[in-house]
């Protein structure tokens, strides 16, 4: 992933380097700073020279501590080499040393001499995004990402889509998987409403059955199609169904009776 502003400091000025580093990430630009950025297991120069490569500014914490720096100097002239900008932020009034004067002595200096220093670092912030032509943050323009380190980049890669890939292309098995359950648990749902509805058309055939049979047995002659098929009128005596109801059946078997038209109806059967 790449970088807006590589941050070289002196290890004596640490907490500049961190403040620096705050105010600027606040800004919606993107640093490496060591030691946070370098994943485990790295060399510390493989790092630095791959997060150079990777940055578009250097961001220079200048001091006596870092004007006496090898590492310094080195990182300097790297990030020269590469062609990146230095923006060095001077927090003490001293002279470069002549090497590093030879790679920053003709760039504009952003003096932090004064307190408080959270105003020169907004001044930086701002150098900063003038010079890499960056939008501010939410609420001001564009939204930036905030930095990740190499070790959460790294293990949050797998899970990260690819950008501008289509859904469906992404992982063709998994929707494919998707898709094939998609499909049982259709076939699923049909097979049991169908089951459902013949379980339920099989108990309102019984409750039927079990209805008239108290009817056939007090001898109704019954005049529908279905019912004369089932119980046949041979030997009936009665027309009337209500009739039958009321003064042939029983009190106990009119209660009977009643139950079960009570389930045909919560079935939907009647």
């Amino acid at each position: 992933m790449p970088f807006d502003v590589f941050i070289s400091y002196s290890v004596k000025d640490k907490l500049t380097a961190q403040a620096a580093c705050a105010a600027l990430e606040s800004s919606g630009i993107r640093c490496w700073i060591a030691p946070r950025d370098i994943m485990p297991g790295f060399e510390y120069g493989d790092a630095i020279v791959e997060a150079i490569n990777q940055s578009r500014a250097l961001v220079l914490v200048f001091s006596s501590n870092a004007n006496q720096s090898p590492q310094i100097r080195r990182e300097v002239e790297r990030a020269v080499s590469k062609g990146l900008p230095i923006v060095p932020l001077r927090i003490e009034n001293i002279a470069p040393t002549q090497s590093l004067e030879y790679f920053i002595g003709a760039v504009h200096w952003l003096d932090a001499l004064t307190p408080p220093l959270e105003h020169h670092l907004e001044r930086l912030a701002e150098a900063v995004k003038a010079l890499l032509r960056i939008d501010s943050p939410a609420g001001e323009g564009q939204i930036r990402t905030p930095t990740a380190t190499p070790f959460e980049r790294a293990t949050a890669a797998a899970s990260i889509p690819i950008v501008g890939k289509p859904l469906w292309n992404r992982n063709r098995v998994t929707l494919g998987a998707i898709g094939a359950c998609l499909v049982l648990i259709a076939i699923g749902s049909i097979w049991y409403l169908r089951s459902a509805t013949s379980a339920n058309a099989a108990e309102c055939e019984r409750l039927w059955i079990k209805r008239n049979s108290f009817y056939k047995s007090h001898g109704l002659c019954f005049v529908t199609q279905r019912a004369k098929a089932h119980f046949d009128n041979t030997g009936c005596t009665y027309t009337d169904q209500d009739y039958v109801y009321e003064h042939i059946f029983s009190d106990a078997e009119r209660a009977q009776v009643q139950d079960i038209r009570n389930d045909e109806k919560a079935r939907g059967c009647l």
